[in-house]
């Protein structure tokens, strides 16, 4: 019986093999030049056939004709609709845009490099090697349906998107939007540098069942620079998503994560410069739970951090381990780690530079959400190193109202905590002295936990196309 299974599964293997080799046969390549129009270009991929290859040569493609459409327009300077293709730039091309309007409001105005749609989500798209300068967006897959209620309710798109090789310069939003992806992912060893919002977006549950990242999926985003930008990364209802050996220089948000349901990674990262190096945040969103669990943040080295290293927010972000981090803080530095979640692990990670605290256990108030009051709870603190930051009020502060967390840290670091709340285990760390104590319930405190919570409730805005 096992034999005959072993037979029947190989002749599936060897049929797949015949349809993709037959359809590597009929593929043709497309060649579009720099003297072509952006309607000749277009013309080339509306006749192009399925697994065809379209091929940019070398030099500049002037698409600054392109149409300002509404940011939840469905079109590009170029579309590829329901159609697999390979889209490769050869080296020295480059394509340029019309300038935007607004591009980072609800009324922005403005063009997509490439825009693809997908609504049986049976297609793939790979692009290679292309150089996209000076658009709103650089590549956008997604179907938003315009309802005049809810101009942001997005159908999933696509199948299966490919982006690596590629450089993306002066994009006035998003460089890289995948919105509903129903399939596989893969951004990897492309440049990013200026970009106005956000480098890469992946973003699941905009749709009408607030649905996760499909579990038999994976997206991974591994070895890109991303330099002189707003932001560098965000993730919305990912379910297999993998951040590995990315470089980030940005102005506020390395990596940022929305809502999580089963195992990922975030390893081996270079953050620097940022207000927030990671955020993870489970949230409560119009009477959904979005939980954050399950994650891996690992052997990151996060650099220059100026508000919060790794930021765990939202209420009901639980279950993730966060390990053999190094975060180095800057001035104001409110903390290297930030918590108001339960059941999260943070062990040997190193906190250095100079800051408030180098872990700080908080309070979230998401009832305006539809959430909870919520504390710091159950949280395991374990083997960091924390001796070479300079605290300017505690190393370890628990807040009023944390209970049940469990610091276990070493005396020969000879380092402070204070602690507000209740049934909290602290081994190995020394209570800080009275004058420490006044300052945590000092105005500075209360000033800077205001300047907190504005951040946070940014985060929670809704990442919209």
């Amino acid at each position: 019986m096992r034999e005959k299974s072993q037979i029947q599964l190989f002749a599936v293997c060897f049929l797949c093999s015949l349809v993709l080799f037959a359809a590597d046969l009929s593929a043709k390549k497309r060649d579009v030049y720099p003297s072509m129009s952006r309607v000749e270009i277009q013309e080339v991929i509306d006749i192009a056939s399925n697994h065809d290859t379209i091929i940019f040569h070398s030099g500049i493609y002037d698409f600054t004709d392109a149409p300002l459409l509404e940011r939840t327009a469905n079109t590009g300077a170029l579309t590829i609709n329901e159609k697999t293709l390979r889209i490769i730039g050869e080296p020295g091309n480059l394509i340029v845009g019309p300038d935007s309007e607004n591009p980072l409001t609800w009324e922005a105005m403005g063009a997509n490099a490439f825009s693809f749609v997908d609504l049986d989500f049976n297609n793939d798209i790979n692009f290679e090697g292309l150089c996209i300068q000076n658009f709103m967006r650089g590549l956008s897959a997604g179907y938003t349906i315009g309802q005049p209620a809810d101009p942001d309710i997005v159908l999933p798109g696509c199948r299966n998107i490919t982006v690596q090789n590629c450089d993306f310069k002066d994009i006035h939003r998003d460089a890289v939007s995948c919105c509903d992806v129903q399939g596989n992912i893969s951004i990897k060893r492309s440049s990013f540098s200026t970009i106005g919002r956000y480098a890469i977006i992946l973003n699941w549950g905009d749709i009408l069942d607030a649905s996760f990242q499909p579990f038999n999926s994976f997206s991974h985003i591994t070895e890109n620079t991303i330099i002189d930008s707003s932001n560098g990364m965000f993730v919305s209802a990912g379910s297999n998503v993998h951040i590995r050996k990315n470089i980030i220089d940005a102005y506020v948000y390395g990596i940022k994560f929305v809502s999580s349901i089963k195992g990922r990674n975030i390893i081996s990262n270079s953050i620097s410069n940022c207000l927030i190096g990671i955020e993870l945040s489970g949230i409560w969103w119009n009477d959904y739970e979005w939980p954050t669990e399950n994650m891996n943040v690992s052997n990151n080295q996060l650099s220059n951090i100026k508000y919060f290293g790794i930021m765990i927010d939202g209420g009901i972000c639980h279950d993730n381990v966060i390990k053999n981090n190094e975060i180095n803080m800057s001035s104001p530095g409110y903390a290297g780690v930030y918590s108001e979640g339960d059941n999260n692990q943070f062990i040997d990670n190193v906190v250095t530079g100079s800051g408030y605290f180098s872990f700080w256990l908080s309070s979230g108030d998401y009832s305006s959400s539809g959430g909870l009051l919520v504390y710091a709870h159950d949280e395991l603190i374990q083997g960091n190193v924390v001796k070479d930051f300079l605290a300017i009020a505690s190393h370890y502060y628990l807040e009023e109202w944390t209970h049940d967390n469990k610091i276990i840290g070493s005396w020969e670091e000879n380092i402070c905590y204070t602690d507000l709340g209740y049934r909290n285990e602290i081994i190995g760390v020394y209570p800080c002295g009275s004058s420490t104590t006044s300052f945590q319930s000092s105005e500075n405190l209360q000033s800077l936990k205001f300047n907190q919570s504005a951040i946070a409730r940014g985060t929670r805005e809704r990442i919209v196309k």
